[in-house]
């Protein structure tokens, strides 16, 4: 079974080094350029801190977790990441 990806906002590098060094594959993106369907190939979405219009859209549904990197450690995010079933 295939893992899905994480996307982590342009800005966390340290935080996208770390979880590919857990064996995560990882890519850096702009919020603002996803769209609701590159989203969801995603496992998780880690961005810097709460956006009032992520991906540009006011009431965004996704059943792919968003983490706030705000306030949390490499290590917290990769937790929650880890604890989450894969979206495959």
């Amino acid at each position: 079974m295939r893992e899905k990806k994480v996307a982590v906002e342009r800005g966390l590098e340290p935080v996208a080094r770390y979880l590919e060094d857990m064996g995560l594959e990882v890519d850096t993106v702009e919020t603002g350029d996803l769209s609701p369907s590159q989203l969801e190939t995603y496992r998780a979405l880690i961005i810097r801190g709460q956006k009032q219009n992520l991906l540009g859209m006011e009431d965004i549904k996704t059943q792919v977790p968003i983490i706030q990197a705000s306030g949390r450690t490499p290590e917290e995010m990769a937790r929650m990441i880890m604890e989450k079933p894969p979206l495959v």
